[in-house]
């Protein structure tokens, strides 16, 4: 359980998840309009800052 924290902690591997995610998407929702890709990226920003917060405090303690 504890190695999968940390492979979720990468940021690279949240970035790959959201990838995978607008790509399942657009392949199933063709016509998904522009306003769901804005959310999907606001999202994965919020996932990569989320990440970084993460990584300082644990560089802090």
């Amino acid at each position: 359980m504890r190695q999968l924290k940390t492979v979720f902690r990468d940021r690279w591997v949240k970035y790959f998840i959201v990838v995978v995610l607008v790509a399942i998407i657009t392949f199933y929702f063709p016509k998904a309009t522009v306003s769901a890709y804005f959310m999907l990226i606001i999202i994965a920003g919020g996932l990569l800052a989320n990440s970084d917060r993460e990584l300082n405090q644990v560089k802090k303690d």
